[in-house]
C-alpha cells in the first residue's frame, strides 16, 4: 500500500485548477491499482509505459493532469499478451482484470484492471486499502502492435476491423431497441425481424470468411473483439520501424498512424505523485505525435466526475441516504479527521 501523508488529500490549486480532496483519493486508489499491475510486471519481466494523458501528466505536472481522473498505460503486443496470460492467476483480491479473454461481458478494445468490478464498497477494510475512496478505480491498458510493412495490409486489416465494428453497431442497436421495448415502447415485429436477419447474415458471412464459429449463446461482441484482436497478432514483424494502436486503425492514414519503435525500445523513470514510474525514452516525440508540438501548454477540459461523485457521497452521508449508519468511518476518512 502506498504511504500518502494525510495532507496530500487536502484540496489545493494546481496550475490554476482547484483539485478537491475526494479527487485525490480517486488518484490514490488508481495508483494502488497501478502498483498491483507493476508488481505483476516486475515478477514476470513485462515492460509497460505510462501513456496518453498519464504520460503527459508525468512530463508536464509530475503527476496527474489536475483536471484528469484516470490512468493509462501501454505495452508492446508481446508484453500485453504475456500480461493477459498471467494476470488472472496473479491478481490479488479484490483486483479484477476486465478484457475479452477473462470477462465475456467486456466490450472495449483494451484491457482494464480494477479494484472491484461493481458499484460502491463502504466496508472499512476497502476504504482503508484504497485511501477512503469507495468507488471502483482502475487502469486502462492499451497495446502497441507492429505496423504492417505494406499499406495494403494495413488498409485490409482496417477494413476487416470496420466490418466487425459494424456488426457491433447492429448489436448495440438491437440492445437499445430491446431496452426501450421492455420499458413499454412498441416495436414492430417486422423491424425486429429485419434487424435480426441483418445481424445473422453478417455473422454467417464472418464465420464463412474466417473459418471461425461464433457462439450465439455467448456474448457476441466479446467474440468479435477477440477476432479483431487476432488481426493484429498476425503481424509478427517485431522489427517494424513503427507501432500502431488498435483503436485508431482506419481513422488515420497509413503514414500517420504509427509511433516510432525506437521511442519505446527502452524506458526511463519520471516522478508521478511522488512515485517513480516508467515512461518511454522517446516520450518527447511520442507526446508530440499524440498532442502536437505545444503539448507543454495546458488545455483545460471539463469533467463531470467530481460533481457526480460529490453528489453521491453527499447522498450517502445524508439522513435519508441508502447507506445511512454504515459510513461513520468513511466520513472521517474523507474529511481527513483520522489517519489511514
Amino acid at each position: 500500500m502506498i504511504a500518502f501523508d494525510e495532507k496530500y488529500f487536502q484540496g489545493e490549486i494546481r496550475d490554476g485548477y482547484y483539485v478537491e480532496g475526494d479527487k485525490k483519493r480517486l488518484w490514490a486508489a488508481n495508483l494502488e491499482v497501478l502498483m498491483e499491475i507493476d508488481r505483476i510486471c516486475r515478477k514476470h519481466n513485462i515492460t509497460y509505459f505510462l501513456a496518453y494523458g498519464t504520460l503527459l501528466g508525468a512530463v508536464r505536472h509530475n503527476g496527474f493532469i489536475p483536471w484528469d481522473d484516470d490512468l493509462d498505460i501501454t505495452m508492446l503486443r508481446k508484453d500485453y499478451m504475456r500480461f493477459l496470460s498471467v494476470v488472472e492467476m496473479e491478481l490479488a483480491f479484490p483486483f479484477v482484470s476486465l478484457d475479452p479473454y477473462h470477462d465475456e461481458t467486456w466490450d472495449m478494445p483494451f484491457a482494464r484492471v480494477v479494484n472491484g468490478k461493481y458499484g460502491i464498497n463502504t466496508e472499512t477494510w476497502y476504504l482503508e486499502r484504497f485511501h477512503g475512496y469507495p468507488y471502483s478505480a482502475g487502469v486502462d491498458i492499451f497495446m502497441f502492435d507492429n505496423q504492417w510493412d505494406r499499406e495494403e495490409e494495413y488498409y485490409y486489416a482496417a477494413s476487416q476491423i470496420g466490418r466487425l465494428d459494424r456488426i457491433v453497431d447492429l448489436l448495440k442497436e438491437r440492445k437499445k431497441i430491446q431496452d426501450g421495448d421492455e420499458k413499454g415502447s412498441t416495436v414492430k415485429a417486422e423491424e425486429w425481424k429485419e434487424l435480426d436477419e441483418k445481424i445473422e447474415c453478417a455473422l454467417t458471412e464472418v464465420e464463412r470468411d474466417y473459418g471461425m464459429p461464433i457462439d450465439r449463446e455467448k456474448n457476441i461482441r466479446s467474440q468479435l473483439l477477440r477476432m479483431e484482436n487476432g488481426f493484429f497478432a498476425l503481424c509478427e514483424n517485431e522489427n517494424s520501424e513503427e507501432l500502431i494502436v488498435w483503436p485508431v486503425i482506419g481513422s488515420l492514414e497509413y503514414h500517420a498512424a504509427g509511433y516510432k519503435r525506437a521511442w519505446y525500445q527502452e524506458s526511463m523513470e519520471l516522478p508521478f505523485e511522488g512515485i517513480m514510474l516508467p515512461v518511454p525514452v522517446g516520450f518527447h516525440e511520442s507526446l508530440i505525435r499524440t498532442y502536437g508540438i505545444n503539448y507543454l501548454s495546458p488545455v483545460k477540459h471539463s469533467h463531470d466526475l467530481d460533481q457526480r461523485n460529490s453528489k453521491i457521497i453527499q447522498d450517502m452521508r445524508s439522513e435519508t441516504g441508502i447507506f445511512k449508519g454504515k459510513l461513520d468511518n468513511l466520513e472521517r476518512l474523507l474529511e481527513g479527521r483520522e489517519g489511514l
